[in-house]
């Protein structure tokens, strides 16, 4: 359970790290794709912080 809950975690990370990275890249100049990555990025983090603390 915990492995599976830390992947995800990861996962959820690496979609706002290619979201903010994509938004950055393309032409599409919006702060709206690095806020809505960030916002991902950070509840990844979550994810996988309290998943590393609590959960056996």
């Amino acid at each position: 359970m915990k492995k599976i809950l830390k992947s995800i975690g990861l996962v959820i990370i690496f979609i706002g790290v290619f979201i903010v990275g994509y938004t950055s890249i393309g032409t599409v100049q919006d702060n709206t794709g690095l806020w809505v990555g960030g916002i991902i990025i950070f509840i990844g983090l979550i994810t996988f912080i309290i998943t590393n603390k609590y959960i056996e």
